[in-house]
């Protein structure tokens, strides 16, 4: 239906028209549609009403423009100065505003409100004596006042956006802080990093890296959103980006070009077009590294670095502790001298990988060892020399193991191993490789330049036939090295009942 004159406005309108359409069917809006054109320079170019309603009747009486779309009341030409939106639809609200010509105003909620109590204060003859002048003068007024009330609602919408982000914000950092000191270990206090860096900068891929300080590297210690196995294991401190994030204090590359010469971390995947990398310091100390990466370019704004930096302080002070507590763990189960697990330890062990085996149905094997005639050598070369040949047999007993086997010192000049998933005939082959390479080892030369060599006795016990319990297991190999010692030392015997 073309564009057309209400009939309730006046034929001698003056140029300078505001041009209005109007959303809604109800009562209300056929009352403001009647009252808008009451008033001098502005024009109803169409009403969004069914015909059946308030409005639409209206419209249809004045010879207004009806659209059945909302969106129809913006596609007149030239398109209205002003939609007064009094669906009360959030849905039809959401379509104007994101269709809405650059010279177009929406009012609606408080805004249109506000008009309608102008238009019917008005019309109930509070400003009847003004003349038509004055009568646009107040519709002039109380369109701005409307303006303002909606600029100010829409500034107050922003303000509660933004103090939501920020309480969502404080939320999840507390939670993650909550998170990070309830754990102990260093795989769990990395994993709710990790998991943090996803859920608080969105990062896609993210890792976290431990500085090993007898080799200075970084070694990954988790990980998410990549395989483990194909990211860096080992990073050098002096890698481009975490050295640079090691001087700086961060490190922030979004250049493709460069993120491919400096992402080392990303091992043989790339993909990754912003990375991120932070230190973790304790003391002053680097402890390790946090890494981040999106598959996107991206700036990280002032908010989201302090936001890291926080992250990172407060990661390392938990990294530090798990690292001590693993450390105290360590020493714990570990022989100060040899460096080997303890006696304790090793009882423990054995009734857990035998436990194992009975359920598995898988063989197990100790070895026991004892260095031969330790006391005339001690007494000989003295306790300091002593302990370090206790020292060099415990390296020589570890470099003949495989990673699944557990060594220990057993007490004095003692030592036992555990042999997982290996029967007699393996344990012996274990065994021998350690006797020869003891055998083989010049520990010092004496005072006449000559190397001095020294031997162990070794003995071979295998479950479920020499023992089903930790105790007569352990005794099976004791008893098979001293029929070892009996029999000349520097051999290897299996026991008896197996």
């Amino acid at each position: 239906m073309g564009a057309a004159e209400p009939s309730a406005l006046p034929s001698d309108r003056t140029t300078a028209t505001t041009r209005v359409a109007i959303v809604g069917g109800s009562a209300r809006a056929a009352a403001v549609g009647r009252l808008l054109g009451e008033i001098p320079g502005v024009s109803l170019v169409s009403i969004c009403s069914r015909s059946t309603e308030p409005a639409g009747r209206m419209a249809q009486e004045a010879g207004i423009p009806l659209v059945a779309d909302p969106l129809l009341t913006l596609s007149s030409d030239p398109p209205p100065d002003i939609v007064l939106d009094l669906a009360e639809d959030v849905v039809t609200r959401t379509a104007l505003e994101s269709a809405l010509p650059p010279n177009t105003e929406l009012l609606s909620g408080s805004a249109a409100d506000l008009i309608w109590s102008v238009l019917g204060q008005r019309h109930s003859g509070d400003r009847a004596a003004a003349g038509d002048a004055d009568a646009s003068r107040f519709l002039e007024e109380a369109l701005g006042r409307a303006r303002r009330l909606d600029a100010s609602n829409e500034a107050l919408l922003r303000a509660n956006r933004d103090l939501e982000a920020r309480l969502a914000e404080v939320y999840f950092m507390h939670e993650f802080v909550k998170a990070l000191v309830a754990y102990h270990r260093v795989d769990d206090v990395s994993s709710v990093i990790v998991d943090a860096c996803a859920g608080i900068l969105g990062a896609e891929v993210a890792a976290v890296y431990v500085l090993d300080r007898e080799r200075w590297v970084l070694c990954l210690a988790q990980s998410q959103g990549r395989p483990a196995e194909t990211l860096a294991h080992e990073i050098a401190l002096d890698d481009p980006l975490l050295g640079r994030a090691l001087a700086d204090g961060i490190a922030v590359d979004v250049n493709t070009q460069l993120i491919k010469a400096r992402s080392a971390w990303l091992g043989v995947r790339g993909g990754v077009r912003t990375q991120a990398a932070v230190p973790l310091r304790a003391g002053g100390e680097p402890i390790g590294a946090i890494v981040l990466g999106w598959s996107h370019q991206r700036e990280l704004d002032t908010s989201e670095l302090e936001r890291l930096h926080v992250m990172a302080d407060q990661s390392a002070l938990s990294l530090q502790n798990a690292l001590l507590h693993a450390e105290l763990e360590q020493l714990s189960v570990t022989d100060r001298l040899t460096e080997l697990f303890n006696h304790g330890y090793l009882q423990q062990r054995l009734d857990q990988e035998l436990g194992r085996a009975g359920r598995f149905g898988h063989a197990l094997s100790v070895i026991m060892l004892d260095i031969d005639d330790f006391k005339a050598f001690n007494d000989r070369y003295g306790h300091l020399v002593g302990d370090d040949v206790l020292r060099a047999v415990s390296a020589l007993v570890r470099e003949s193991l495989r990673e699944m086997d557990v060594a220990a010192r057993y007490g004095g000049e003692e030592f036992a191993v555990i042999v997982p998933e290996t029967d007699s005939q393996g344990a012996r082959a274990v065994a021998e490789r350690i006797r020869q390479s003891v055998s083989a080892h010049v520990f010092l030369h004496d005072s006449t330049g000559g190397e001095v060599h020294t031997t162990v006795s070794v003995g071979v016990a295998t479950f479920p036939g020499d023992g089903r319990s930790v105790e007569a297991l352990i005794h099976a190999a004791d008893a098979a090295m001293y029929r070892a010692k009996r029999a000349g030392k520097d051999r290897v015997v299996v026991s008896d009942s197996d």
